[in-house]
């Protein structure tokens, strides 16, 4: 993984080296796909539960392999929570039905945001004990595996690897005590 120096980080941010040197167990991660490796690293270690939250859930990320390594993870037991729906896009694009129920509008190319929930909700009806879709209404990006290591999403380029568990359960918490915007969570496309 390619991990920054101290000369990169005065640049960029001031007295983050201070900072990473009061928490040894994070590092700074650069880059989407080590973002990604962490997260294919998550699901193939997981043993009881991996937490993702990311606002879009679009088929350039959640591609036919991340799929298939979801559908692995989920065979072996573990739970996978994902958290999605960049707020801002609820009431445009992500709407309610009458019975609470949310669905993508399909108008317009800013639909394919979510266009891999389809193929999720084929997942989760696979695993529905097992897979959740949480519509959360956020622009977090943050992945937990287990309570062994998370990763925080700070920018388009970077984020923070982190083993320490105070930290890890504290994005826990957000998932958990956020309370979802649709209660029914069924997945449906307007024509």
């Amino acid at each position: 993984m390619k991990y920054c120096t101290e000369n990169v980080y005065q640049l960029e941010i001031p007295g983050i080296m201070d900072i990473l040197a009061s928490h040894p167990d994070s590092d700074l991660v650069f880059g989407h796909s080590e973002g990604r490796k962490l997260l294919v690293k998550a699901l193939a270690s997981a043993r009881e539960r991996v937490i993702i939250v990311c606002p879009w859930l679009s088929l350039k990320i959640i591609d036919d392999r991340l799929l298939h390594q979801l559908s692995i993870a989920l065979g072996k037991g573990v739970n996978i929570d994902i958290g999605w729906g960049y707020y801002y896009d609820i009431g445009t694009i992500i709407k309610f039905s009458e019975s609470g129920k949310y669905f993508i509008n399909a108008v317009g190319d800013e639909w394919r945001k979510y266009n891999a929930l389809p193929r999720l909700a084929q997942l989760r009806s696979r695993y529905p004990h097992r897979l959740n879709l949480k519509l959360m209404g956020t622009h977090a990006k943050y992945i937990t595996c287990d309570r062994l290591f998370a990763y925080v999403n700070h920018c388009l380029e970077g984020g923070t690897w982190d083993r320490d568990r105070c930290n890890i359960q504290k994005l826990i918490n957000h998932f958990d005590n956020q309370p979802p915007l649709s209660k029914s969570g069924n997945w449906q496309q307007s024509a």
